[in-house]
């Protein structure tokens, strides 16, 4: 019976002779008793009453069970609504059938990597997960050059933090909204740093990179509605790429040492970026084949290897606000409008500041480039903008000097003003 089959095969009793008996024991854990993780190998043999004996070829067996949640091994985590903690590294695991070491199959599911590695040569991903309200932080990665650190894909309103990846692909987002990405440093890639495809209404805050192979430390492709803040690049070859993709929203952006240029937008729009310092990059800004009406605010972008700015295939309509460079190049298709910020004080002829006055600027040929601004009670306007030149296919055309009136009742005066 199989009874008796186990039985034998857990313990038997041979009596040698009459004095002495050989009792064989096959296990060391109680019978109901799950075996450890690990790796195994076994194999049967059969022997008759005339002592030949016959064995089959051996096997291996490799046993990954979670056991609750603690996580020391690559397993799938798949109850919801629970936090699962990492207990020691893991390196290099065995990873033949798997895509994933971890394979987040739950909702509501939190991975606290605990300052812990997941480390592999493996063209494979670290974290996987496709549902929603993911969390992953604390986590330290390394997958092979093709792998990737942590691929969410559908995977909605999910938060990434404090994580480092290095050696490999780092995050990747795939129709991904509404998540939160904070506190990322990519150690080097060899594609992107962060990749997000057909993904919407995120945030990526506080992204940091001083080595990156290839492609981007942030890309965003078809993606839209995005928020981009604290974004750190040295020695990459591109800090940000922005392709097909529009309405984002990107701030404080710091970039040296880019082999091919600090931003690049294609085929994309009406994104807005504030606060941008390159210094040493091959080029400062890169905009290219339709990347269009684009705003450019608070940037300083000096020491290019080539152009400070660079327009061309048709990129029109990008505006740079209150931006210290020296050098540009805008081609036969292309456009770029330049312009500076600018207040009104006006005071009457005893230095009196005065309230209520409107103020008026007219350019060169007499166009309306602001009208009526109103000066508030210390005899100030609110801060506007200003047309230095626009550069159409190579060719600036200067808006200056401006006539600027200013007109409080019956009182009216103006003067000449040169961007």
């Amino acid at each position: 019976s199989s009874v008796e089959i186990y039985q034998q095969y857990v313990s038997n009793l041979n009596k040698y002779n009459l004095t002495q008996w050989y009792l064989y024991v096959n296990q060391s854990k109680n019978a109901t008793a799950g075996l450890d993780n690990g790796n195994y190998s076994y194999s049967a043999c059969a022997k008759d009453s005339g002592g030949r004996e016959n064995c089959t070829e051996t096997r291996n067996v490799q046993v990954k069970t979670g056991v609750g949640t603690d996580v020391s091994d690559c397993r799938v985590l798949d109850q919801a609504n629970t936090v699962y903690n990492m207990t020691q590294n893991i390196i290099n695991p065995d990873m033949t059938s798997l895509s994933s070491c971890i394979n987040i199959t739950a909702p509501n599911v939190t991975l606290d990597c605990k300052g812990l590695y997941i480390k592999s040569n493996l063209n494979k991903i670290g974290i996987y997960s496709n549902k929603f309200n993911t969390a992953i932080k604390n986590c330290n990665i390394s997958m092979g050059v093709a792998g990737t650190s942590i691929y969410l894909d559908n995977a909605n309103i999910s938060n990434i933090f404090n994580i480092t990846s290095s050696g490999s692909n780092g995050i990747y987002l795939f129709y991904v909204s509404n998540s939160r990405l904070e506190n990322i440093s990519i150690l080097s890639s060899y594609v992107n740093g962060i990749f997000l495809s057909a993904s919407s209404n995120n945030s990526l805050l506080n992204i940091n990179s001083n080595k990156n192979n290839s492609n981007s430390l942030v890309f965003l492709q078809t993606s839209n509605n995005n928020l981009i803040r604290n974004l750190n690049c040295y020695n990459v070859t591109r800090c940000l790429g922005l392709r097909v993709s529009s309405f984002n929203n990107i701030s404080k952006v710091n970039s040296s040492y880019s082999s091919l240029e600090a931003i690049h937008i294609q085929w994309g729009g009406n994104n807005t970026i504030q606060n941008f310092i390159s210094d040493k990059d091959a080029y400062g800004i890169y905009f290219y084949n339709q990347g269009s009406d684009n705003i450019i605010r608070d940037c300083n972008i000096s020491n290019s290897l080539f152009k400070d700015i660079n327009s061309s295939y048709s990129a029109f309509n990008n505006t740079l606000i209150n931006c210290s460079y020296n050098t540009e190049f805008v081609d036969l298709t292309s456009q770029l409008i330049r312009k500076w910020y600018y207040r009104a004080y006006v005071n009457d002829t005893i230095g009196l500041s005065i309230a209520n006055a409107l103020v008026s600027a007219f350019n060169r040929t007499g166009g309306i480039e602001f009208l009526n601004l109103r000066t508030n009670l210390s005899g100030w306007t609110n801060i506007t903008e200003i047309t230095d030149y626009i550069n159409n296919g190579g060719v600036r055309n200067f808006y200056s000097n401006y006539t600027i009136n200013a007109t409080n009742g019956s009182l009216r005066d103006e003067h000449s003003y040169n961007v």
